[in-house]
């Protein structure tokens, strides 16, 4: 005999069950975090009318100099309107595209918006960027700037002419300008913007870099002497007085750039070297009889263009990574405007007049443009054309 069915109805709402002593642990919890919320706010404005003597602009600057608004999206960077300026400079600063000029200075996000607006703006612009800071400084004037991604948390001047300045990812920047007592004058600042060190060279200095944890300063220097040119990296520690020099013998050194991994990248004129902590020589590349014309540094590559004529025609792209090993070396037929090295999985980017070729260890890739190129930068995993108006994805144009 078959089981007997059974339909069982619900009417009405169904009642959702209580508990009177969890209920009372929850009450009291949020009437705690609104008690301290209220506390706090409480002492805010005590210590603001308290302390307001003693509160200044530069105090609370110095206060949010360790915050930032940085996007983590990898890979993922839209279209960016901003108005044209003169002698505009571009630069990625924490996943952000970094926009300065005769206006001022602009930080927007990857869906387009501006997050740091400031007006400040210098005669002869020079913008670097690290980690924790954007540096903008007037080369050939005596101020300078540091920037975060919320605001200017310092100005700074200098006593002589600035001729270089540069920032680590710590935080840590020094600035190069002449001197009375000698010919120039390198001075290193911590992340907290305190003078460390000042060091007195005689010798011509080409440029400089921090040691991405603010430990040392690689200096670039050229000396003549017996109708000859002599040059030199000289590496000076920031918490003694050690100091080591390494020849680079008759090549004319172009600039010096520190590698995530610690590694000093000297690009000169017939050749780039390999550096490591301690000035031992990890690699030397020849570049040959070709010309060197342009140059680019990532975080883990190097990627230089040589011309192999005098019309610029013909062009050697030579792209290495951490270690000054080749991941790419070809030639290309074709006006080359500029090369920008990739800190990801591809190894660069090649700029013509017209189109951008990316490069990578598996295959090369052609994406045409139209308009007067500024620039292309690197963010977030993703190249992104600069032009004068605005700025636009490269994979947002139709691949040939």
């Amino acid at each position: 005999m078959p089981a007997e069915k059974t339909l069982i109805r619900h009417t009405g709402e169904k009642k959702e069950a209580r508990n009177s002593y969890y209920l009372h642990i929850a009450n009291v919890y949020r009437l705690l975090k609104w008690g301290m919320l209220l506390l706090f706010t409480l002492y805010l404005v005590c210590m603001l009318i308290w302390q307001r003597e003693n509160i200044t602009y530069d105090n609370l600057l110095y206060l949010i100099r360790d915050l930032n608004l940085s996007s983590d999206t990898e890979g993922d960077f839209g279209a960016v309107s901003y108005d044209e300026q003169q002698n505009m400079l571009f630069g990625e600063f924490q996943n952000n595209l970094a926009v300065a000029g005769s206006s001022g200075i602009r930080l927007y996000d990857g869906a387009g918006n501006c997050v740091l607006s400031d007006a400040l703006s210098y005669k002869n612009s020079v913008l670097e960027t690290g980690d924790k800071y954007m540096l903008l400084y007037d080369a050939g004037g005596n101020e300078y700037a540091l920037f975060t991604s919320l605001a200017c948390v310092l100005q700074g001047k200098t006593e002589h002419a600035l001729q270089h300045a540069a920032v680590s990812d710590s935080g840590a920047y020094c600035t190069v300008t002449r001197s009375d007592e000698t010919k120039y004058k390198i001075t290193l600042y911590n992340a907290a913007f305190l003078e460390i060190a000042a060091y007195y060279l005689d010798s011509y200095v080409i440029a400089a870099a921090v040691h991405p944890e603010g430990k040392s300063v690689a200096v670039l220097t050229i000396t003549s002497s017996d109708w000859s040119i002599q040059s030199a990296v000289s590496f000076y520690s920031a918490f003694s007085r050690e100091t080591k020099s390494v020849s680079l013998g008759n090549s004319l050194p172009a600039s010096a750039h520190y590698l995530k991994n610690g590694t000093l990248v000297v690009v000169c004129d017939d050749c780039i070297v390999y550096l490591g902590e301690n000035g031992e020589e990890i690699a030397r590349i020849p570049l040959g009889a070709s010309a060197l014309s342009y140059c680019s540094v990532s975080d883990n590559k190097t990627a230089v263009v040589c011309r192999e004529n005098v019309l610029g025609s013909t062009s050697r792209i030579l792209v290495l990574d951490s270690a000054g090993k080749t991941l790419f070396d070809e030639t290309r037929s074709g006006k080359v405007s500029s090369v920008t090295a990739s800190s990801g999985e591809n190894a660069a980017y090649i700029v013509y007049s017209d189109s951008v070729e990316i490069v990578s260890v598996l295959e090369c890739k052609t994406y045409p443009y139209t308009g007067h190129l500024q620039a292309l930068r690197e963010i977030a995993g993703c190249p992104v054309l600069c032009f004068a108006a605005g700025a636009q994805p490269l994979y947002d144009l139709t691949e040939p």
